[in-house]
């Protein structure tokens, strides 16, 4: 054969494939070859090429491609790492090959990081003359499939790539998809037939390269003598220039020795170290950092947009062929899924690529817009659109299900409780824009120099996080820096940092009303009503009093927390907010409010007056609280802290007989566990508000600028005794001014203070007893003593006039209640006060008892305390012996607590 090849004119093609050839006789057969002058074709496939020592048969590849062989057909040999780095360099040194096939050439592995064939594809960035490409069964898996994709980020020539029958796997075929993308190459069509099944990476290997969710943590411990080692180098360099920044901004290294980064050639390729041993974190915060991401702070829509913009890959005409190509020709297959998977976790897609995608199969369609919906970047209208792509009803009632997570959230307003099915792609893709929101705030809460008041002392604005029903964060691992895994459920909470901007306006009265109405509706369940109030909550602002009558119109406090949650950060005035905390009726709904959006954001800095605290000091936000309500005590008194009491980790009670220890005003000296509980009273005159505002700026990142005497002050009819209450009605029903009452009661001669004594002569003689009908007198002095040690802030044993202000507090929430009872019926009625009337009483008996109109009002819809107005209405008819009654005149007598709040 040598003597034939050596002999021959005018060879143009030889073809000794499965010709076996002994190994010693393959070098004067590879010289014969070279010498040939118009030989354009070899094939020695099968023919034992690369047998016997490495150094021969490099001997025989670097001898083989001196002449001018275009096409080389090397297939079904076995070729060791050192015969692969040999072919690469001499087919990059000579560029004559054009078309190359090595289909099953790659042997043993050297270790599971280091397939043979990765020598070679590590090379061919370097080989400018290549067109066609067959690496069909050469054993690669995702390791390989990202070496390849490093090697031709820049590879103008070749147009055909063969990787059919490799264990590539979902990982593989998305850096196998990145790479055809890839518009600084000429990729234009490939083959991956057969290779959609192979090794995945598991949570723990931290070198594993992901465009679309750059890591935040963690660290890569590269060696360099691995071409797949190498090449994650390269490709996280070019992941920090997609931020404009340079490696030795973005990258920390964690090695002991000294590491010099790579340099980047003329050509756009990196040239990395190929020996020695380097650990590496990428610094994602410093990324977030960059310029392209300048001055969006609150805009949180546009900070998603530009990561995935700089992250993933777009396709572009030319470079969408194939890839719709490759998806027709799996229609039906097996295939199409794991294609499906590679991209919607990579890719940013237009609605025309989607529309083509999911027309192509009909039996895919469903999945497809399911997975490849959340890939969209938001634009107006772009849900709407997609909408039109569903082929039957059925079709769209089983999307819509699936992506319903995905179509609730709002960047705008991403706070709210999340339970995610992290096998559905599109719950996967919230968790995904939830982990980034949550390194933007952590970044931006450092730039404004805001404190960590985290769950777990580590910055995050997750909190509640559970993966398998297992707690995920802890002090050194944040939400946004774990590995989010593809299966199994996800449940958290989130809350963000950012309240309304400085230009934002409530919801103005008439459109709230209107908003009022729609939601009202009876014929819609409750929980549909709050869905489709959070999925528009970024459109607008509300107030305290707005958001407390809008949670009125729903009985469940699941309902009622769920949209104080999601309102938490659109509230105009949180000075007053404890007018909507009040319709969180017990004291558990309240703390599982608090717990959701955080104890610390939620704390009610600027009203703290007959507030319950309960404190799990296990949490570095509550021991917070523990340190600002020391803080705040100090400043006004020690002992408006009542009932306190400290359980230890143990669940022994400590009785705290030396007082609340004053060390705990220092974070860091407050026990790291245990439970401590209270309730704050203070004077209003005691009130130190340029603190309480001070902190409120510090920790719920809220500028008070209403002046004292212009904020709402208020006192929820359920934080204080019934018996405060019914003197509020009293007061009302004999028309007295309520700072009149307290000089009638201290006396012509009195010294501006009220001991229990002088309280229960005054108020004997304006009528209690008479007023709360027949009582024993052990009854009566146990309310007297209710409303005593209720409006006793001072705890000196005698109240003062501010003290008795109280009163006025407890009467605002009381009018309110009746006002919001009343528009709600009236709203219902069309303003018409006798529809009303025989809306309630609908059996037509004159009048109803208390039982009636609580019934009545749950009938109609209205779940807000409706009893209040039953005993503002019906207060003088409490001493008699027969039941208090509501009729149609008492009722409108309530018209004038409406007009006092029109």
């Amino acid at each position: 054969i040598v003597e034939l090849v050596s002999d021959a004119f005018n060879l143009r093609r030889l073809d000794l494939s499965q010709v076996k050839i002994e190994h010693y006789k393959l070098l004067p057969l590879c010289d014969a070859i070279s010498k040939g002058q118009t030989l354009s074709y070899v094939s020695l496939s099968g023919t034992g090429f690369g047998k016997g020592p490495s150094g021969f048969a490099c001997a025989c590849v670097t001898t083989l491609l001196q002449g001018h062989v275009a096409e080389l057909d090397l297939s079904w040999n076995q070729f060791s790492a050192e015969i692969f780095s040999c072919l690469g360099e001499t087919l990059a040194k000579r560029k004559m090959v054009k078309k190359l096939n090595i289909c099953n050439c790659s042997g043993g592995c050297i270790d599971s990081l280091s397939t043979p064939v990765n020598f070679y594809l590590e090379q061919l960035q370097m080989d400018s003359a290549l067109t066609s490409l067959d690496l069909s069964m050469s054993h690669m898996d995702y390791r390989s499939a990202l070496v390849l994709e490093d090697a031709l980020q820049n590879h103008k020539s070749l147009k055909h790539l063969q990787l059919s029958d490799n264990p590539l796997g979902p990982r593989g075929l998305r850096s196998v998809l990145r790479c055809v993308a890839t518009e600084t190459n000429g990729l234009k069509s490939f083959d991956t037939s057969g290779s959609y099944g192979g090794e995945e990476p598991s949570l723990l290997e931290n070198e594993v390269f992901n465009m679309g969710d750059l890591p935040g943590s963690g660290s890569y411990n590269l060696q360099l003598h691995r071409p797949y080692h190498r090449a994650l180098l390269r490709m996280l360099y070019r992941a920090a220039e997609r931020f404009h920044l340079s490696p030795t901004e973005v990258f920390i290294v964690n090695s002991e020795e000294p590491f010099h980064h790579g340099t980047k050639k003329k050509d756009g390729t990196w040239e990395v170290p190929k020996e020695g041993e380097v650990s590496l974190s990428f610094n994602l915060e410093r990324c977030l950092d960059s310029s392209m991401f300048k001055g969006l702070d609150r805009d949180f829509d546009s900070v998603i947009k530009r990561f995935y913009k700089a992250t993933r890959h777009q396709l572009n005409e030319k470079k969408a062929v194939p890839v719709f190509a490759r998806w027709h020709d799996l229609d039906g297959l097996q295939g199409q899924g794991v294609l499906l998977k590679a991209l919607s976790s990579d890719f940013v897609l237009s609605l025309p690529d989607l529309r083509v995608f999911a027309a192509t199969s009909q039996l895919a369609k469903p999945k497809c817009l399911v997975n490849l919906l959340p890939s969209i970047l938001r634009e107006p209208g772009w849900y709407y659109v997609a909408q039109g792509m569903y082929s039957t009803t059925t079709e769209c009632v089983s999307c819509r299900t699936q992506l319903q997570q995905l179509i609730n959230f709002r960047t705008g307003n991403p706070t709210g409780h999340y339970k995610l099915d992290l096998e559905n792609r599109a719950e996967l893709a919230v968790a995904e824009m939830l982990k980034l929101l949550d390194k933007w705030e952590v970044l931006m809460d450092k730039k404004l120099d805001r404190p960590d008041i985290s769950a777990v002392a580590n910055r995050s604005h997750a909190r509640n996080v559970h993966y398998q029903g297992k707690p995920v964060q802890n002090k050194l691992l944040a939400f946004a820096d774990w590995k989010l895994p593809t299966h199994d459920k996800l449940e958290l909470d989130y809350c963000s940092s950012f309240g309304p901007p400085n230009f934002a306006k409530a919801l103005a009265w008439p459109a709230f009303y209107e908003l009022l109405g729609v939601a009202h509706n009876p014929l819609c369940d409750p929980a549909v009503k709050v869905q489709a109030l959070k999925r528009q909550s970024d459109r607008f602002f509300l107030t305290s009093r707005q958001l407390r009558e809008l949670i009125g119109i729903f009985e469940s406090p699941v309902h009622r927390i769920e949209l104080c949650v999601t309102f938490f950060n659109r509230i105009m005035d949180p000075e007053n907010s404890k007018q909507y905390r009040g319709r969180l009726e017990t004291f558990a709904d309240l703390l599982t409010f608090s717990r959701r959006i955080g104890v610390a954001r939620s704390f009610p800095y600027i009203q703290m007056e007959f507030e319950q605290f309960h404190l799990s000091l296990n949490f570095h936000d509550e021991r917070v609280c523990m340190s600002t309500l020391l803080a705040i005590s100090t400043r006004e008194d020690p002992g408006y802290i009542r009932n306190p009491m400290y359980i230890l980790p143990d669940g022994t009670i400590d009785p705290l007989k030396m007082g609340i220890p004053r060390s705990w005003e220092m974070l860091d000296r407050v026990p790291e566990g245990g439970t401590f509980k209270c309730t704050y009273v203070c004077a209003p005159t005691k009130r130190n508000f340029d603190h309480r505002r001070q902190l409120s700026r510090l920790y719920h990142f809220s500028d008070i600028k209403v002046p004292e005497k212009e904020i709402i002050w208020w006192t929820n009819s359920t934080e204080v005794p019934s018996e405060v209450i019914d003197l509020v009605l009293m007061i009302k029903d004999k028309k007295m001014d309520l700072n009149k009452v307290f000089d009638v009661i201290d006396g012509h001669d009195g010294n501006g203070e009220i001991g229990m004594g002088k309280l229960q002569q005054g108020l004997d003689e304006l009528g209690w007893r008479a007023f709360k009908g027949p009582c024993q007198e052990h009854e009566v002095k146990e309310q007297y003593l209710a409303i005593f040690r209720c409006l006793n802030a001072s705890g000196y044993g005698s109240m003062l006039k501010s003290d008795w202000n109280y009163l006025q507090e407890v009467l605002n929430d009381v009018e309110q209640s009746i006002k919001e009872c009343l528009q709600y019926l009236l709203r219902i009625s069309d303003n018409c006060w006798e529809e009303m009337w025989s809306k309630l009483d609908y059996l037509d008996e004159g009048s109803l008892d208390r039982e009636q109109w609580l019934s009545a009002l749950g009938r109609l819809g209205y779940f807000g305390p409706g009893d209040i107005a039953f005993r503002y209405v019906t207060v003088t008819a409490q001493a008699t012996t027969e039941p208090p009654v509501l009729t149609a005149t008492s009722l409108r007598s309530l018209e004038k607590v409406m007009n006092k709040f029109a």
